[in-house]
């Protein structure tokens, strides 16, 4: 399950860069949830595609922790998004549900979204 846990969260990530959405759609569960930002799974796909566009998102590193994925997002202006404003990226733990992205919770450092996820950075 881990591999293609890994494997579904990298594919949204490069969706977002094409932005696609219907494809994108198709890996989002309905009732998923972007921790402080959104609610539902339309709703979460297009502030995907919205931030990966304004913002160049792009998904640098995978971190397989089972169901979860921390994932290591570089682009423009992170600290809109939470980082530092000093920082050019975020780190976002992405939970896989029945193959589908379930929940996004971002953190502005790496240690504090392994810890989520019971890592030691």
């Amino acid at each position: 399950m881990s591999d293609a846990t890994v494997e579904r969260v990298r594919q949204a990530y490069r969706l977002i860069r094409h932005g696609n959405p219907r494809d994108l759609l198709e890996l989002v569960a309905p009732d998923a949830v972007w921790e402080g930002t959104c609610e539902g799974g339309d709703e979460l796909a297009k502030m995907l595609l919205w931030r990966g566009a304004v913002h160049r998102l792009r998904a640098t590193s995978f971190v397989d922790v089972g169901d979860l994925v921390v994932v290591t997002v570089a682009g423009t202006r992170m600290s809109r998004l939470g980082a530092p404003w000093w920082a050019w990226r975020i780190f976002q733990v992405v939970t896989v549900r029945d193959g589908k992205i379930a929940r996004i919770q971002d953190f502005p450092r790496r240690a504090e979204a392994f810890a989520a996820v019971g890592l030691k950075a």
